[in-house]
């Protein structure tokens, strides 16, 4: 018994060691782009914790939440003019605004995007993945492993 579970353990600890390169690997096939850190130095950081900027909170916490608001704005600034963007977090204390609008944008996350001249429906903040709608297709009627396909004039080309 004791040789299996220690054969168990050494394949356990094989498999972790490859999951990330797996993952990531993956996650390419399908089209996902992994960021790096934001561009933002790190005292722009420093100054919306002390400032309690959102996503940073009344109490100075949200550094990893400000890590990936800093990351989306790196996003709007590159390629906004390009495609719309849809930023998917279920982080209402971080990003939403206070008390029952909390399923909106808090106050200081618009005024950055304001500034940028991005707004809705180019730019979305959706909570969960599930809640993400994309124009023309209709998942109650898609079999699973089927394919979609749109004529030019169904776009409206």
């Amino acid at each position: 018994m004791q040789v299996h579970l220690k054969r168990a353990h050494e394949a356990a600890i094989l498999e972790a060691s490859t999951y990330p390169a797996q993952l990531r690997a993956r996650l390419k096939e399908v089209g996902v782009h992994l960021r790096k850190a934001p561009k933002s130095p790190h005292a722009d950081l420093v100054g919306r914790a002390i400032e309690r900027r959102r996503p940073f909170d009344e109490n100075g916490s949200g550094y990893r939440d400000t890590l990936h608001w800093m990351i989306v704005l790196d996003v709007v600034d590159e390629r906004y003019e390009e495609t719309d963007i849809v930023f998917v977090s279920a982080g209402r204390r971080a990003f939403g605004a206070a008390g029952k609008a909390d399923k909106e944008l808090h106050p200081h996350l618009v005024a950055e995007l304001e500034v940028r001249d991005v707004s809705q429906p180019y730019f979305r903040w959706v909570q969960e993945i599930t809640n993400l709608v994309v124009p023309g297709v209709f998942y109650s009627t898609i079999e699973p492993g089927s394919e979609i396909s749109l004529s030019a004039a169904e776009v409206g080309s």
